[in-house]
């Protein structure tokens, strides 16, 4: 190899085999590497919105049992009046079994299906006067959104996770790591001596 300012240099005059190959073909593949990092950002991101939409729903879920256990600890029941719905929250006013009126801040739990006027009996814990459900409606009831979230966004994710795998894989240049392992230790069957 010859020398430039006492590095060693490549060239077809020092024996490189590598020296008479055009430029593009021994320089490393770049594209594919970035392109694969990219699929596996896109895999990383997609994977962890669906892990924290199921976080929380179960959390959701969760709420909504001890919310009920609560209220199923000391149940009382009285009838209440709407007072305004929106996307958020049902509105209710009623007066507990001291006498004292109540407008829970967070509405009433399970409300579907109620209308401004509305009376209706709620049943809420005593010790929380404030934690008050539509009677005869538990967390049954409203596990029926956080399960179809839930489902939706696995449905949704899940194809495109498929695809960006599927693609990672088709792409020339090194294998990613996980594939690399998984060939690695794979069981291979027993040769026959002969």
């Amino acid at each position: 190899m010859g020398t430039d300012q006492g590095v060693p240099v490549a060239g077809p005059d020092n024996g490189d085999p590598d020296a008479a190959r055009p430029a593009e073909l021994t320089a490393p593949v770049r594209g594919a590497w970035s392109r694969r990092s990219a699929h596996g950002r896109a895999v990383l991101v997609l994977t962890a919105v669906a892990g924290i939409l199921t976080g929380m729903m179960l959390l959701l879920g969760i709420g909504m049992w001890r919310n009920d256990m609560v209220i199923a600890a000391t149940p009382v029941r009285a009838t209440a009046t709407v007072l305004t719905v929106s996307a958020v929250s049902t509105g209710i006013e009623f007066v507990d079994n001291t006498g004292v009126s109540q407008r829970p801040p967070n509405g009433v739990l399970y409300p579907g299906g109620l209308t401004v006027g509305q009376q209706f009996v709620v049943e809420y814990a005593a010790s929380d006067p404030t934690l008050a459900r539509v009677a005869g409606r538990s967390a049954v009831n409203g596990l029926i959104m956080p399960l179809l979230v839930v489902a939706g966004t696995w449905l949704l994710i899940g194809p495109l996770l498929g695809v960006l795998r599927w693609r990672e894989n088709r792409m020339p240049g090194p294998a990613p790591v996980r594939g690399r392992l998984r060939r690695r230790w794979r069981v291979r069957p027993a040769r026959s001596r002969r």
